[in-house]
This record gives C-alpha cells, sequence and structure tokens, in this order.
C-alpha cells in the first residue's frame, strides 16, 4: 500500500515537472558594475576550492563571495597580467589558472596570495592571445589554445611551457574526456590530437569551426560552431546529430550561434548564444524549450556558462553577470492578463473548484480558466452600471460560490460565468437585493452551521457583520447582547474565520481578537422566512485584547489566525508580531514570538511545526519546533509588495500556498522546500589597520606596533544562496568572554586594542541553522618598548648599575671625608701640636725667666706665646670656616677672603680692591676647594706683605665662559732678584701649585722685576 502511495505521489511529481518542463519560469539574480564588478562585459567564471566564485572581464578579474566583489587589475605590481580576461581553469593543486588576450596566462596561489606570469617574453609560449587554457590530470599539464598560434601544452610539474607547438591553427576550445583530449579549431570541427592540423581530414559544412565543446554528466559531446545547431558527437569525433534552435528547420552558416552550454542536475543543456541570450535544450525530450520566461530577459551575448556544485548556473554575457539558483527558483510567478489602462489591480484570492475551474479575484475582476493548461482570461464583473472590486471569495459546502465585492455579495455560477445578486423577501410584495451604498467593502466570507442551518458571514468592513440565511432567505445582521453593555462588537474586521471545533472568532483591527457565538437570545425561528433586508440577530461576544495580569499587554490589532494545536492558536498582528494564543490562561493568555518582527499579515501552516506568514519584506517561514525563522524575500524570488492573506486551498495541490501581488500571484509547495545544504566556507580576506588598506598581511604573521591597533576585518562566506540571511558570531580571546553576534554583518571592528597576543575567532550560521567551522587569525600588538622584557631587563640593569654608582659614589664620598678630615686632623695635629709644643717650651723659658728675675727677657717670651695662641685660633678657626657645609658658595669664600684681606693687608697700610662676579655668587663649592682656595690666598697676601712692597692689590673672581678665574695681582717689585731664589725654593709657591691641583685648576705667576706679581687660577 505505502509503495503504492509512493508511486502515485512519484507519478504526481513527475506530471509536475512535465507541465514545467513546457513552460518555465525563472528568476535569475543580476550583477553588474553596480554590485562591485569591474566591467559589465563578463567573459568566463569558476568557482574554485575555496568557495570563492572567480569571474572573468574585459576589465579586470573579479573574485565573489555571495556579498561583495574584489576587484584585480593588471596595473597592480602582484596581479593578472592583462586586463582583458579569456578564460579560466584549476588545476589539481588548485591554482587559478587566467588566460588574457595580450599578455599570455597567470597562475594565482590564493593561499600565498601570488601571482606568476608566463608570456611571450619570459617564457616559450608562442602567443599572448589565449583563447583557453584545460587542464589535463592524466598528463598533468594544462593545454594552451592560442589565437592564430595554435596549441601549446604547460608542464605543471616544472611549471614551464613546453616549446613545442601541437598545431599553428586558431583554436578556441579544449576538452578532456577520460584521458582523451578533444580540440576545436577553425575549419577542424571536432578533432583528436593525431589528426589536428588544417585538412588533414576531410571536412563537412556542418560544424566546421567549434566555438565550444562540453561533455555532459553522461559522457557525451555537445558542442557549438559557427552554425545554428547544437551538435552532438561521439567519442570518435563523430557528429551524431544536430538540433537546430532557430526553428528555420536547416543549417544556416551565418547568424546565430551557440558560444557556451553548460547542464544543469534536471540534465537541461544551458546553451549561450551570440545575440539571442539563452536557450535550453531538454535531452530527453531531443528538443528545444520555447516557452521560457526569466526575470531578466537577456539579449546579448552570453560568453560562458558554469554550473557549479550546488546546481548554480552562472551565465557570464556582455551585459552583466546572471545567476540560476534552484532555491531562489521554488516560487511560481502567475501573471494576470491585466486589460491596458488599469494600473491598480491587486490579487486578493484564488477559489479552485472540484471540476478544476480556477477563479482569481482582484481590484479590478476576476480571471479564470477552465482548466490548468488553458491562459487565464480576464472577466469584468459590472453590478448596476459600476464595476465591482473583487475581495473575498468562498465555496459553500452545497457547491455555490459566493464573492464578495466593494457593494455586495454575488453568487457565482461556475458552469455559465454568471453572477447575480442575493435577494431575500422573494415571495413577499418588495422584492429586496443585497446591496450596500456606503463605501466600504465585503472583505470576509465564511460558512458557519448553527442548528442544521448552513449561514454565511460576511464581514462590511467598517460597518458591520451581516449573516445570510439562505433556508429561510433572510438576511440579518448582528449586535451584541443587550446585557453586554460594556462589550461592542468590532465593525473594523479583517477576517472571520471558524476553527475545528466551530467556534467563530473576529481579527480586528481596534478591539483585536473576539469571539462570537449564537445562543438561546439568538432566535432565527422567530424571524419569518422570506423576511424584509436586515433583521437583527443577537449574539454573545467575548474578547481576548489585554492581559487580565498586566493592564500594559494589549493586542489592539490582530490581522489573522490559524489553529496551533487542540487547545491554542497563531495569531498574526500589527505591532506585536506573532503571538501564540492560550484562551485557557485567564491571566496571560498570549506569548510572543520574536519581538523583533512587529508587523505580520496572513499566515497558514503546512505541517504540525510549519507556520507561513506574510509580511512586507517577503514570506517568512517559522519552524515551532527549532524555533528557526527564514525569510524568502525578492532575493529568495518572491514578488515584491505581497500583501494580505493566503488563498484558499487548492483541492489538487493540498500543499501549495499562494499569496496575491499587483498583477499576480506566487504559489509554491509548502512541504517541499528544498533547504540550503550549503555549508559557510569562512576566510578573513581584507583587513583594515587604522583605516588603511592592509590585506598584505594576511598572508604572513601579522604583527602591528601599539599605536596601529585600531583593526578592522571583512569575512567572506562564501554563500551564494540568501547571502544577507548569514549571521556572523566572533569573539576575541583575550577580549571577549563569550562569542559574539554581528548579525549579518561580515565587518568585523575592534578598536584601542591593548598590546598582547590575539586569537580571532569567527563563524557563520546560514538560516537554515547550517554552521561553519571557525576560522582563526592570530595576530600580535607589540607593547611600546618602555613595557618590553628586554626594556625591564635593561632597567633593571641600569638602576642595578645607578645604585652601585651611587653606592660606590657614596664610599668615594666618605673614603674623601675621611681623607679631609684626616688631612685636616693631621694638619691640626701638626699646626696646632708644634705651636702648642712651642707655647710649653717658651712657658718653661718663660718660667725659669721669672725666677732669674729678668723681666725683659720674660716679656718677650709671652708675647711670642701670644703670637702663637693667635696663630692656633686663626688655623682652628679657618678650618672650622671649612668643614662647615653653609659656607659652599662664592659669596661666603669671598666675604671670607675679604675679611681676611682687610684685616692683613690693613695693618700693612696697603689699600686693595675686591671684586666678585655676580654671575658665581651662589655657585657651589667643595669643602676642598674652599679649604684649598682660602689657602693659596692667605699664602699669596702673606707674601704680599713680606715681599711685594706694594701699596695697592686687586682682586678678583670672574667668571669667564665655562670657566672661573681667580686674580691676585700687586704693584709691587714683583720678585726681586736677590729674593727669587729664597722664593721659589721655599715652600709657599710649592704649597699653592700644589693645592690647585688638588682640585684640578690651572695654577699661574708671573712677576716681571719693577712691575709686580700677578697671580691667575682658573677653575674648570
Amino acid at each position: 500500500m505505502r509503495n503504492r502511495a509512493a508511486l502515485l505521489f512519484l507519478l504526481a511529481f513527475l506530471l509536475q515537472l512535465k507541465g514545467k518542463a513546457d513552460s518555465l519560469n525563472i528568476y535569475l539574480n543580476y550583477f553588474s558594475v553596480q554590485e562591485g564588478l569591474s566591467e559589465n562585459q563578463t567573459t568566463c567564471v569558476i568557482k574554485d576550492k575555496y568557495g570563492f566564485i572567480w569571474v572573468g572581464t574585459k576589465d579586470g578579474l573579479n573574485r565573489f563571495d555571495g556579498r561583495t566583489f574584489q576587484v584585480f587589475k593588471a596595473t597592480a605590481s602582484n596581479s593578472i597580467p592583462g586586463n582583458y580576461i579569456t578564460c579560466l581553469s584549476l588545476d589539481g593543486d588548485s591554482l587559478l589558472w587566467i588566460g588574457t588576450t595580450s599578455n599570455g596566462f597567470c597562475s594565482y596561489d590564493f593561499a600565498a596570495q601570488k601571482f606568476t606570469h608566463y608570456n611571450t617574453t619570459n617564457s616559450k609560449l608562442n602567443a599572448d592571445y589565449i583563447n583557453d587554457i584545460t587542464y589535463d590530470s592524466y598528463r598533468n599539464c594544462l593545454w594552451i589554445a592560442m589565437n592564430n598560434s595554435g596549441l601549446q601544452k604547460f608542464d605543471l610539474e616544472k611549471k614551464q611551457v613546453i616549446p613545442e607547438l601541437v598545431s599553428i591553427n586558431t583554436y578556441y576550445t579544449v576538452a578532456i574526456l577520460d584521458s582523451t583530449p578533444y580540440f576545436g579549431g577553425i575549419i577542424e570541427s571536432l578533432k583528436l590530437q593525431k589528426d589536428l592540423g588544417r585538412f588533414k581530414k576531410p571536412m563537412k559544412d556542418t560544424a566546421s569551426t567549434l566555438n565550444t565543446i562540453y561533455i555532459d554528466l553522461e559522457g557525451n559531446i555537445w558542442c557549438g560552431a559557427w552554425d545554428n545547431a547544437l551538435h552532438l558527437f561521439n567519442k570518435n569525433t563523430e557528429r551524431v546529430n544536430s538540433f537546430i534552435f532557430d526553428g528555420s528547420g536547416k543549417l544556416k552558416l551565418s547568424g546565430e550561434e551557440i558560444i557556451s552550454i553548460s547542464e544543469d542536475k534536471d540534465n537541461l543543456l544551458w546553451c549561450g548564444t551570440k545575440n539571442s541570450g539563452i536557450l535550453i535544450f531538454d535531452k530527453k525530450k531531443k528538443a528545444f524549450l520555447h516557452s521560457i520566461a526569466f526575470s531578466r530577459n537577456i539579449t546579448s551575448r552570453i560568453n560562458s556558462i558554469y554550473t557549479d556544485d550546488f546546481n548554480r548556473i552562472w551565465i557570464a554575457s556582455n551585459e552583466g553577470l546572471f545567476e540560476y539558483d534552484p532555491l531562489l527558483n521554488q516560487f511560481n510567478t502567475e501573471l494576470m492578463p491585466v486589460p491596458e489602462g488599469i494600473k491598480s489591480c491587486h490579487v486578493v484570492d484564488r477559489l479552485i473548484t472540484n471540476e478544476g475551474l480556477d477563479l482569481v479575484i482582484s481590484k479590478c475582476g476576476m480571471f479564470y480558466r477552465k482548466n490548468i493548461k488553458e491562459k487565464y482570461r480576464y472577466l469584468e464583473i459590472v453590478y448596476r452600471d459600476e464595476k465591482q472590486e473583487l475581495n473575498s471569495i468562498m465555496q459553500s459546502e452545497s457547491g455555490k460560490i459566493y464573492i464578495g465585492t466593494n457593494r455586495t455579495v454575488l453568487e457565482f455560477d461556475p458552469h455559465t460565468l454568471s453572477y447575480k445578486t442575493i435577494q431575500s423577501n422573494i415571495q413577499g410584495k418588495f422584492k429586496t437585493s443585497f446591496y450596500f451604498a456606503g463605501a466600504t467593502v465585503v472583505n470576509n466570507l465564511v460558512e458557519y452551521t448553527y442548528k442544521d442551518s448552513p449561514l454565511i458571514l460576511a464581514s462590511f468592513y467598517g460597518m458591520f457583520i451581516s449573516v445570510i440565511d439562505n433556508k429561510r432567505n433572510s438576511i440579518y445582521f448582528l449586535i451584541h447582547k443587550k446585557n453586554h453593555q460594556n462589550i461592542i462588537l468590532e465593525n473594523l474586521v479583517r477576517k472571520l474565520w471558524v476553527d475545528s471545533k466551530k467556534n467563530i472568532w473576529i481579527c480586528g483591527s481596534s478591539m483585536g481578537l473576539s469571539q462570537i457565538y449564537f445562543d438561546s437570545t439568538s432566535k432565527f425561528e422567530e424571524v419569518p422566512s422570506n423576511d424584509t433586508l436586515f433583521s437583527e440577530m443577537q449574539i454573545g461576544i467575548k474578547q481576548w485584547n489585554k492581559a487580565q495580569s498586566d493592564s500594559k499587554i494589549q493586542i489592539k490589532n490582530v490581522y489573522d489566525i490559524t489553529d496551533a494545536d487542540s487547545d491554542r492558536y497563531w495569531m498574526t498582528t500589527q505591532g506585536n508580531g506573532l503571538v501564540l494564543f492560550n484562551p485557557a490562561h485567564k491571566q496571560n493568555p498570549f506569548t510572543f514570538i520574536n519581538p523583533d518582527i512587529t508587523s505580520i499579515a496572513g499566515i497558514s501552516k503546512s505541517s504540525d511545526s510549519v507556520l507561513w506568514m506574510i509580511t512586507s519584506s517577503g514570506i517568512l517561514r517559522y519552524q515551532t519546533k527549532s524555533g528557526i525563522f527564514k525569510m524568502f524575500d525578492a532575493n529568495s524570488g518572491v514578488r515584491e509588495k505581497i500583501g494580505g492573506y493566503f488563498f484558499n486551498k487548492n483541492p489538487f495541490k493540498p500543499n501549495e500556498m499562494a499569496v496575491g501581488f499587483n498583477g499576480g500571484y506566487i504559489h509554491f509547495n509548502a512541504d517541499s522546500m528544498l533547504p540550503s545544504l550549503e555549508k559557510p566556507v569562512l576566510y578573513i580576506t581584507k583587513l583594515w589597520v587604522m583605516d588603511n588598506i592592509a590585506d598584505s598581511l594576511l598572508i604572513s604573521d601579522i604583527r602591528l606596533n601599539y599605536k596601529n591597533n585600531f583593526l578592522k576585518f571583512y569575512v567572506s562566506s562564501n554563500i551564494y544562496t540568501q547571502n544577507n540571511q548569514i549571521t556572523y558570531y566572533y569573539r576575541l580571546n583575550g577580549i571577549d568572554k563569550s562569542w559574539r553576534s554581528n548579525d549579518d554583518n561580515p565587518v568585523i571592528n575592534y578598536t584601542n586594542l591593548p598590546h598582547g597576543t590575539y586569537d580571532l575567532e569567527v563563524k557563520a550560521v546560514t538560516n537554515d541553522n547550517i554552521e561553519s567551522d571557525i576560522r582563526r587569525l592570530h595576530f600580535v600588538i607589540t607593547p611600546p618598548f618602555y613595557l618590553t622584557y628586554w626594556f625591564y631587563t635593561i632597567l633593571i640593569i641600569a638602576i642595578s648599575s645607578i645604585i652601585y654608582l651611587l653606592y660606590r659614589m657614596r664610599i668615594n664620598q666618605i673614603l674623601r671625608v675621611q681623607e679631609v678630615r684626616n688631612n685636616l686632623a693631621r694638619d691640626l695635629h701638626d699646626d696646632i701640636g708644634s705651636t702648642l709644643g712651642s707655647i710649653h717650651l717658651y712657658s718653661q723659658i718663660a718660667k725659669s725667666k721669672l725666677s732669674e728675675k729678668d723681666p725683659i727677657e720674660t716679656q718677650n717670651i709671652l708675647d711670642r706665646i701670644k703670637v702663637f695662641s693667635e696663630e692656633i685660633i686663626e688655623k682652628t678657626g679657618d678650618t672650622i670656616w671649612a668643614v662647615k657645609a653653609k659656607n659652599d658658595n662664592y659669596s661666603d669664600l669671598s666675604l671670607r677672603m675679604e675679611s681676611y684681606a682687610a684685616s692683613i693687608l690693613g695693618e700693612a697700610n696697603i689699600n686693595f680692591n675686591f671684586e666678585t662676579d655676580e654671575k658665581i655668587l651662589y655657585n657651589k663649592l667643595t669643602m676642598t676647594a674652599r679649604k684649598n682656595l682660602f689657602l693659596i690666598f692667605k699664602e699669596a697676601i702673606h707674601n704680599i706683605v713680606k715681599y711685594a712692597n706694594c701699596t695697592f692689590v686687586d682682586i678678583s673672581l670672574t667668571r669667564i665662559g665655562n670657566k672661573i678665574v681667580f686674580r691676585i695681582a700687586d704693584n709691587g717689585c714683583g720678585i726681586c732678584s736677590e729674593k727669587k731664589g729664597q722664593y721659589f725654593s721655599g715652600n709657599g709657591l710649592k704649597n699653592m701649585q700644589t693645592r690647585a691641583e688638588e682640585i684640578g685648576a690651572d695654577f699661574v705667576l708671573t712677576s716681571p722685576a719693577g712691575q709686580g706679581t700677578e697671580i691667575l687660577i682658573t677653575i674648570q
């Protein structure tokens, strides 16, 4: 039984395909320079192993990832050899080979992002104009077909052109079947390698020059030639058959030609022509299909056709790149024969009778056909001399067809295609027709059985709901029960619906969802049969427009409703999106689904778990079990500006759904929609650093300076079906704790990244919930030098060295201080000790003299003791002054010197002048320098008083450049000749020189006879 059912289903499916094969509506994607192509004149297409689509044009090579094109031009240093691309091919190592018209060919290595050129200049290539490149796996070579220069092979192992010419003719195409190459050249037809060359083999007029050779899935050889036929050859290069495509019935050697061929998985050959666009050949029927309607008419040259691994057909034409995607051709479009002059003709609904009569209603009238093989015809509906707008249609259980217009409800006769109005009081004196003169429409018709009486409920939008009772020939309008004063019956009725439990629901645009019911107050039997038009009929009403638990949750605009299960319902709303309604939950009956989609129109259910909804963007599918939404929009083949409700069920195709648009409708099989099985293959193909393009960094280890920490990455997903509905996720280890969603944006931004080592992880999920593998990119942002390990090492060494240096300086300072102290102690010991010894000696002498009562000699001795004591006090004072730290500048030194000079020179009646440069007053001096300078000064003053015989001394401390000069000069006799030996042989001058050397100063003494003496001490 199951096998029989399966057989019947298969038969029905094949019949459906048969019907489609004779009449195809094909939706094509279109790409041009507006979408990023370098040039509209496209020449060839291929898909590489990484998932990229490569498109050759007459002005550059393009790499397409489903969203954007990356253009390669010959002007770049690492790029293609020429901009006019003639052919593309892939070898066994997945290198892309690119032929040009002007500069030979090249290979492209995606992993290394490197182009390698081969032309007549750098190789043994015979010509730079390449017509075709074909990979021969059996010989591990490429066949290079050249223009006017024959054929050559390229050795893939040695990566070099083999110099030997296979032939010198022009060859346009090469194809490989099994291990045998086939060639097509001018006036050579189809040939094997052994037969190459003009006139080697007798030629016929048919298919003498081939444009293309195509090996189909079954191993048949198909060729397009310089004539008006598609040619079939066998493996021995013998022509088996020719199929003429222009309807002339005979071959023509001029005019239209087939330029390119490819095959889809339905065994249809897609043939590109020179001027007439696309032809489709059915191999099973051995005939071209004639009733084909493309979404965009192609009238230009078709240079290449390529079928990828997902049965997408890529068409390279002179007006752009086209793509046929089977997944985008699941929505069939039916266009109505709208009369000329009518601009607004939105299709509202469709009804198919059991006899096959197909009725389509619209705002401009009715379209009909008596069976599916016929074309639709137009039928104008006029009532009371007024053309009617048709807004609703239904067929009752008894078979009667009712149509709601903008004035009335008509009863339609399917046999005579005639119509009439509903009449009441047909037996009374005044026959009354059912007609409403107000500005409204009958937008809903639904049948309901009450107490075995079939009733037709009709809503006049904005006014009321009427009930047509055909059994009693009466018409009523509904009002709320008189004891329900707080509940008003919805007048803005969007839809009337009767559920599986025979409950009547009203979807309203002002009061939300209402349930109405007939009860004991609805007394149809009290209204006489054939009564006058419009009797009142009371009904019960229950409204569901807000939650009792939260008055803020309100739903006032309900568009459509359908069953969810035995107790719950799905509602679509304007403003609240999709809502699951459970009337058993009094407190909160509403569950909101995906609040991002808030405005939804009609709803229908194809199975227990799949909902279909109409939105302004297209048709929305919701899989209730997985919670996954998928939008079918214009990119999926859905016509724009669809709207309203799904049509009545098709009795012959119960799984078919349909919805209208202006001038037609679309229909599709909801239960057999093909899912996309394509898995995203991610590559990070673009990189911006500080908003500057830096793609070249992607092929090597990325190391960036800490100042270059604003990064932007572009992720190629290589998905070509609904690429705009891919969701990207990413995370940066060290920054992001979890995956972050980037929605459908393939550009990832990071700003002001701190220095460190990073791994960027990226993944993508399609709208069919197919997840990609994770793509990772490693990069490093180097820290500033002051945060590097080597800087820390140097810093530690430097600090350690400084500490050690300071330590050594401190030790040296302590040693120097100790040395100074030792010197001071020695000086004090020597000077004071010797002086005290002298004082002690003279004291003993004075004591003895006193005993001898020699007062004069005793007085002399006491005077000597006084001098020695004053000398001790002076030396001690000098030492204490030198040691004090507060006396560490030239200001204190000059004051000390001036005071000393005044006391010594004053007693000797010698005038003096003492000047100190203000610039050096507060310059610091070491203790040693203070002491030595002062002692030199004292020695000089002492010598002046003792030997100079002068009347004036000039003393100065001045700055000259970076040096300080201490000058002492007198106007005396100089060092007299008789005293010079005594002077220079004494210790005074040697002491001054020694003290100058101790402080690193230069000591110069000049003393010309009779011209005074000058001492210059230059301190560095």
